[in-house]
């Protein structure tokens, strides 16, 4: 314990070192550390490496453009996104869920409101910590030669739009809501089937040993769901809109509803965290997501409120190509309910089969129809099983018995899974 006297002369030596006022000196090494700060210091939006200097012209070396295979809505803003790891380093992938980047690690996203740029995201990995990521906002400028740092200010309708740039607040509360912190960017997001445009996909990063633990086999990776009843689109589009808040991390949050996906979950629908905290159990008197009724559901009233709805920030706008994804799965839970009236996929027509032989190759069964144009894909069965799925108008089953009746069904899928009543023929082969 200090005793008065002794801290009083304690006090004086620290106080006769420090310059007198007015004095611009100052000791060496702080000196140094002041100018590293002023250095550091990012004002505009190139100084964060995204471009090679402030023509914007160019972005900087070691950027690289990607997509996310489920976006995140921001009321119809056209979106690019980029990121940036530094040399040499790798992802830490042993919880394939929650990556975790190396310091250093960037992303971007620009978001555009009628062919305008209006802002430009910003994070960087400056510590080892979960959570150790500076977010910033940057806003443009009406000619689009330049983007200012916000500082973490709100700013309304920029540049005259309906788009709104997030204050610092609004980014932490999505983004520091699970370990990682980046959404958007992950095995889930990134299992693309083939790179697009050169875009990076899961497999790339595998192939450029960016990941610590990287999965096995070849991509796509993770099995996914059947595309019946569009529950692919669905469920991926609550795990990027919703999941982010809505996950295991955060079970107070909603009463335990958890919308985020894992890649152990996808073998099967009923596995997902999503099915089990919405449609089954007791999660079915929630009235989450009523099957065969979807405006009952709570998701998707929820969905259709504003201000406060899903998503709650950046969205003054219902997403409603994104509600009718969500709808036509819940309504694909309990088919040919009420609340699903009008949702129709109509069936391939002029379905027909014929025979082709001729040796030496094998005897074959050409399938043809007229394609639909609100269908995507097609899917064929041979008595009673499924052995194709095209987009084409033609098929040929290979290798038929002799003297032998087979009977084909075909169904079309649409682009959000809903599936049409099957078209029937049979083809009956002749002898050797």
């Amino acid at each position: 314990m200090f005793k008065v006297g002794s801290t009083i002369s304690i006090l004086a030596m620290a106080l006769s070192l420090i310059p007198a006022c007015g004095s611009d000196d100052l000791p060496g090494d702080e000196e140094e550390e002041q100018e590293e700060e002023e250095e550091q210091e990012i004002g505009l939006l190139f100084e964060t490496g995204l471009y090679t200097d402030s023509s914007q012209a160019e972005l900087g070396e070691g950027v690289q453009v990607y997509l996310p295979r489920f976006e995140l809505w921001a009321d119809g803003a056209a979106k690019q996104r980029w990121f940036s790891l530094p040399e040499g380093t790798q992802i830490d992938t042993s919880d394939m869920d929650q990556w975790k980047f190396p310091v250093g690690t960037k992303f971007w996203k620009e978001f555009s409101k009628n062919n305008i740029r209006v802002e430009t995201r910003y994070m960087e990995k400056i510590t080892d910590e979960d959570n150790g990521w500076e977010f910033k906002t940057f806003a443009w400028n009406e000619d689009e030669t330049e983007a200012v740092d916000t500082e973490g200010e709100e700013v309304l309708n920029a540049l005259e739009s309906d788009h709104d740039i997030p204050g610092e607040g609004a980014c932490l509360s999505c983004h520091n809501r699970q370990p990682t912190s980046v959404l958007g960017f992950g095995a889930i997001q990134l299992d693309h089937r083939a790179s697009v445009e050169g875009r990076p996909n899961l497999g790339s990063l595998v192939e450029e040993g960016r990941l610590s633990a990287p999965p096995v086999g070849e991509a796509p990776y993770y099995s996914s769901f059947t595309i019946q009843q569009g529950a692919v689109k669905a469920l991926g589009y609550l795990h990027a809109n919703c999941g982010s808040c809505h996950n295991s991390f955060n079970e107070g949050l909603g009463g335990g509803l958890n919308l985020s996906l894992e890649v152990a979950q996808l073998n099967n629908l009923d596995d997902t965290s999503t099915y089990q905290t919405t449609v089954i159990g007791m999660a079915a008197a929630s009235n989450r997501a009523v099957p065969g009724d979807p405006d009952a559901s709570r998701i998707v009233q929820r969905m259709l409120s504003r201000p406060g709805g899903m998503p709650p920030v950046a969205s003054d706008e219902v997403d409603t190509v994104g509600l009718d994804v969500v709808r036509f799965w819940m309504c694909g839970l309990a088919a040919g309910s009420p609340g699903c009236d009008g949702i129709v996929v109509s069936p391939p027509s002029n379905f027909a089969g014929m025979v082709v032989a001729m040796p030496p190759v094998p005897t074959l069964g050409r399938l043809t129809w007229i394609l639909n144009p609100s269908a995507e894909a097609y899917e064929i069965s041979r008595d009673g099983v499924v052995i194709f799925l095209t987009a084409n108008n033609r098929f040929d089953d290979i290798g038929l018995d002799p003297m032998t009746t087979y009977n084909y069904s075909i169904v079309a899928v649409d682009n959000l899974g809903n599936r049409s009543l099957p078209s029937t023929v049979s083809v009956t082969t002749g002898s050797l």
